[in-house]
């Protein structure tokens, strides 16, 4: 079972948090929120995101749903990217990846076969995992313990991939995910968001890079967090990874139809975030 939660508090007061995550705003210049009741001046999505991102015009009509999906292989930026695009346009961020990692961090703690599709199914039903998102950052919780940090063990990075295979797995999971993005703006990331969870996404991106600059990336998060890697083993890692992830039966990794490439090998976070954002704003990138 998932729950997307926000815990977010604005600096000065309350700001309109329901329209953030589950936005249903009446687009009259000044207008008030239908979900909150804030004037639309006080509200940070509609501040962010302006008259043209939310599909907004005169006339009162009412904001259309927008999804933004990140699709991508290992270690090409896609968290860091979309939680901070998702900050930008002040819209809900769904980290599709962590929900898997924390699957795979419950199947290794309980010492299931990995190669057991209907145990890890089950395991994803008797569990809850809970997305939140707070003022310290994002958070991921299984039953209430937070394992945020957990779920970037080199043990997990490295089973996770087999764990996403199976297809009973991805069932159950996509399923929770398309719920979530059935109601509300977001930014996603993953594997198969524009492809399989949200092919009518109305952005589609396919972020990628070098293997030898996705396991740089990698190892220095790893090492970041105390493990003691090496950067070949990484690169190894990173390229069973890209293979497993491309050629599964269910939901292989692939560029989406109408996906638009972004390859970040020479390009720091913000650079990338921010030809995302012109494209999200109708745009055309560098």
């Amino acid at each position: 079972m998932l729950a997307v939660t926000s815990r977010l508090t604005a600096k000065a007061g309350k700001i309109n948090q329901n329209c953030v995550l589950r936005r249903n705003v009446e687009t009259q210049p000044y207008g008030r929120c239908s979900v909150c009741s804030l004037q639309l001046k006080q509200c940070h999505a509609w501040q962010s995101n302006g008259w043209s991102f939310g599909r907004a015009g005169p006339g009162g009509a009412r904001c259309s749903r927008v999804i933004v999906a990140i699709d991508g292989p290992a270690g090409a930026g896609k968290s860091t990217v979309a939680r901070r695009l998702a900050a930008r346009l002040g819209v809900g961020y769904l980290n599709t990846g962590a929900m898997y990692r924390a699957l795979t961090l419950l199947a290794l703690r309980g010492g299931i076969d990995l190669g057991d599709e209907d145990a890890l199914a089950a395991l994803a039903r008797g569990h809850v995992i809970t997305l939140q998102a707070t003022p310290t950052g994002d958070h991921v919780l299984v039953d209430g313990e937070d394992v945020s940090e957990a779920i970037r063990a080199g043990d997990v990075t490295s089973a996770v991939s087999l764990v996403a295979s199976h297809r009973t797995v991805r069932f159950e999971v996509v399923a929770l995910q398309q719920s979530v993005l059935s109601s509300g703006d977001w930014v996603a990331d993953g594997r198969d968001i524009g492809s399989v969870v949200c092919p009518s996404a109305d952005l589609k991106i396919f972020l990628t890079a070098d293997p030898e600059v996705r396991a740089h990336r990698r190892h220095a998060e790893l090492v970041a967090g105390g493990d003691d890697v090496v950067l070949g083993d990484v690169l190894q890692d990173i390229t069973r990874r890209d293979a497993l992830d491309s050629s599964r039966v269910e939901s292989p990794l692939a560029i989406a139809p109408g996906a638009v490439v972004v390859d970040s090998s020479g390009l720091a976070v913000d650079e990338v975030v921010e030809q995302i954002h012109v494209l999200a704003r109708g745009g055309d990138a560098a």
